[in-house]
């Protein structure tokens, strides 16, 4: 344990003493992390000062810790003060790259023991609930997965990056994965393989049906597919999904008529041959509010081995939606800094398993006090990591929404615009492409019946 404080000292140090150290320890570490306790306090105060623009500094940090004691005889001033006493000590010289690699290691090390021991217990603790011994378990072990989420970066020359892409553009390219959507695939290039795509938009704009439709049209064009719905129940996505496979633009049935047990009767063998049509496809829902970034991970990657033992590759996870999805205990209290730990787990997802990861994303009200509702990539909520994290970014608008929640007006000319305005727009739905790191940004224009969960190319309508 000696030399484990004493690792703590040398980063600690290293973080004060060296330019950038702080922002590069702050990516990696919280208070909590530290065992000794002064060490929480000097690591907490530091990440302040460097939150608020200021430099970290000694005469700061001995004014903040005062003379309290420690044990006898050792106040916390005294104690701090022996840990910028580094020269000449082989440890406190080492880069801070490798002291903060090594020094997370050992603690999560450290950390699974533990996890080991307490599992160990139920073998003799006959008495002890077996699931709440699992329970905490799995939780012990996704604050680890949530700690080792942010890995070290990779380093390599113009030239070492300048030959992978030119393999890439000779060699066999991977078949594009069609969000069902061709005029959304002509900009983006369907869902990019191996990277996060953020669908975001306000209440009622239509994200889950967008995620609904294209995850169903995916699979139709063959591609592996796992919903993760935090937010619908089996139910209501299956309703969704049979009123989409069973459209007819001239005589829709609505995903309310068949939730409600509502249906009309010359709907019903159409319904029937949905639902046998969806029977057949390589579509995976998963429903868990509260699901754990860990989870979703396992859970994806256990349904992807089962596609493969079934010849199938499963392309997209979609997660409707992230806000939903449960982040560690490790940033309690820090919503931008959960939502950057669920962000990172998805684009690292995406990455693991060689497949398009989407997840949907609801905005900010900050739209709605707006003249002009369109959103943009300031409307992220909580966190600049969605955007960061993120290949694509894609907001879902709908005209039709606005100008029907204004009501009827009382000047009847205004009234008239507005009716004409809707008719315009009421089956129109705007992807805005506000971030594409493999091509175009722009807006593409699609067909939407909301009440039977339907979107198609926008010509699918009879409109351009």
């Amino acid at each position: 344990m000696d030399s484990d404080l004493h690792l703590e000292q040398a980063v600690l140090h290293a973080a004060l003493v060296r330019p950038q150290g702080m922002q590069e320890l702050a990516r990696h570490a919280v208070p909590a992390d530290f065992d000794h306790p002064v060490h929480r306090r000097v690591f907490a105060h530091l990440a302040g000062l460097a939150a608020d623009g200021r430099e970290p500094s000694v005469a700061a940090l001995m004014a903040m810790l005062g003379n309290e004691e420690l044990e006898p005889g050792l106040t916390a001033r005294d104690y701090a003060s022996k840990l910028f006493v580094g020269a000449g000590d082989a440890l406190f010289e080492a880069p801070i790259r490798d002291l903060i690699e090594t020094w997370r290691d050992r603690r999560l090390r450290r950390q699974m023991v533990q996890v080991g021991s307490v599992l160990q217990l139920a073998e003799v603790t006959p008495e002890a609930s077996l699931r709440g011994m699992t329970d905490d378990a799995v939780h012990a072990l996704n604050e680890i997965t949530a700690a080792m989420a942010t890995g070290r970066p990779k380093s390599y020359s113009a030239g070492e990056a300048a030959e992978e892409a030119f393999d890439a553009m000779l060699g066999e390219a991977s078949p594009v994965i069609t969000t069902g959507l061709s005029d959304l695939d002509r900009m983006l290039g369907g869902w990019p393989r191996g990277e996060l795509t953020i669908c975001a938009g306000r209440p009622a704009m239509g994200k889950s049906t967008l995620g609904v439709s294209t995850a169903l049209r995916s699979a139709r064009a063959g591609h592996g597919v796992v919903l993760f719905s935090l937010e619908m129940t089996r139910k209501q996505v299956g309703a969704r999904m049979i009123a989409d496979m069973a459209y007819v633009q001239r005589d829709p049935v609505t995903y309310e008529a068949i939730g409600n047990r509502n249906v009309e009767g010359r709907h019903i063998e159409r319904i029937k041959t949905a639902a046998e049509a969806l029977s057949g496809l390589p579509i995976a829902i998963e429903e868990q509010r509260g699901n754990t970034m860990l989870a979703i991970t396992a859970r994806a990657k256990e349904i992807a081995q089962d596609m493969q033992r079934k010849g199938q590759r499963l392309d997209i996870v979609m997660v409707d939606h992230i806000g939903l999805v449960r982040a560690s205990n490790r940033y309690a209290g820090m919503r931008h800094r959960e939502i950057a730990e669920i962000t990172d787990g998805l684009a690292g997802l995406a990455k693991d398993l060689d497949c398009a990861v989407v997840g949907l994303c609801q905005l900010n009200r900050g739209v709605e006090g707006r003249e002009n509702k369109r959103p943009g990539l300031s409307d992220l909520r909580d966190s600049g990591s969605i955007e960061e994290d993120a290949s694509a970014v894609v907001f879902v608008y709908r005209e039709a929404y606005y100008l029907q929640m204004q009501g009827q007006l009382d000047d009847a000319q205004r009234e008239m615009e507005r009716r004409a305005n809707i008719d315009r727009c009421e089956n129109v739905m705007e992807l805005i492409v506000a971030k594409n790191r493999n091509g175009r940004t722009g807006i593409v224009r699609a067909f939407t019946d909301m009440g039977a969960s339907a979107i198609r190319n926008l010509d699918f309508g009879g409109r351009r």
